[in-house]
C-alpha cells in the first residue's frame, strides 16, 4: 500500500453522499429482471467502499485508490479506530466490485446473496455516517425522561 494518496474531494459527507447513492441504485435495480442480478451486486461493495473512505477522509488518513475492502478497513483500524465488522464478511463484497462484474464469471447471486450484501453495505453505510454526522446528543431534562 504505498500508493498512499489524499483524496481527491476531502470532504467526508460528499463521500457519504455517493455511498447514499450507490445503495440507492443497488436497491432500485434489485429484482429488475432485465438488470443481471451480478450489476445490482456491484453497487453494494461501491457504497462500502465510499462508506469507508469517508471515514478515512475524516480521520485525515491516505489511503489507496483500492477496490479492496480489507485493506481500507485495516487502514482505518490501524488508526486506532474501532471496526464493527467481520472482514471475511466485506470480503464477501469484493468480488462484486471486480472480475464479477465481466463476462465469463458464471456465478449470478441469488436473491439471498443480494439481500446479504445490501444488509452489509446499509449496515457500513449507517455505522459511518453516525460517525461521520453524529446524532445530536439528547437534552434529558427537555425531553420530559
Amino acid at each position: 500500500m504505498s500508493d498512499l494518496r489524499p483524496s481527491s474531494d476531502p470532504n467526508p459527507q460528499e463521500w457519504l453522499r455517493f455511498a447514499e447513492n450507490d445503495l440507492r441504485v443497488a436497491r432500485t435495480l434489485r429484482g429488475n429482471p432485465d438488470i443481471l442480478p451480478v450489476a445490482t451486486g456491484f453497487d453494494a461493495p461501491q457504497c462500502v467502499e465510499k462508506a469507508v473512505k469517508s471515514l478515512l477522509i475524516n480521520a485525515r488518513a491516505r489511503f489507496p485508490f483500492t477496490l479492496d475492502l480489507e485493506p481500507l478497513f485495516e487502514l482505518y483500524h490501524r488508526g486506532g479506530h474501532a471496526v464493527p465488522f467481520d472482514f471475511e464478511a466485506l470480503n464477501e463484497l469484493t468480488p462484486y466490485a471486480g472480475h464479477r462484474r465481466y463476462p465469463g464469471w458464471i456465478h449470478q447471486p441469488s436473491t439471498a446473496e443480494l439481500e446479504r450484501l445490501l444488509t452489509l453495505a446499509e449496515q457500513v453505510l449507517t455505522w459511518a455516517a453516525n460517525i461521520i454526522n453524529p446524532p445530536e446528543p439528547r437534552d434529558v431534562a427537555s425531553s420530559g425522561a
